[in-house]
């Protein structure tokens, strides 16, 4: 899954905003400021039929930092991954402050039924 989902979210309107994308976290040597990370939050399987599941859920979380608005990127994403048949389940806003830096944080969660 976690291959699927990184060549989905690495769309090309997605990387034409921000090409720094992370599994997890943001590398400790790197320095960039504006970055999108991403994990499985959890992954459960799902409709039992004949003593096999039918499918498995993953819920997955993209969180965008940026020093100015997130909203292009956001919808950027939102677009991608929807049209790739992933649901928002949250959408929430923030600001976060690392030493002098104040970054824009945009948490969104998706949810991926993978069937077998």
């Amino acid at each position: 899954m976690e291959e699927k989902f990184k060549n989905d979210l690495e769309n090309e309107k997605v990387l034409a905003l921000c090409k720094n994308i992370f599994y997890w976290d943001k590398a400790e040597n790197s320095k960039e400021n504006e970055y999108i990370r991403w994990f499985i939050l959890d992954e459960q399987r799902r409709a039992f039929a004949g003593g096999k599941y039918l499918y498995t859920e993953f819920d997955i979380q993209v969180d965008i930092y940026t020093l100015r608005s997130y909203r292009n990127l956001s919808n950027a994403i939102i677009k991608a991954l929807e049209d790739k048949k992933y649901t928002v389940i949250s959408n929430e806003n923030g600001v976060i402050k690392k030493g002098n830096i104040k970054l824009y944080n945009k948490t969104l969660r998706f949810r991926f039924n993978k069937y077998n």
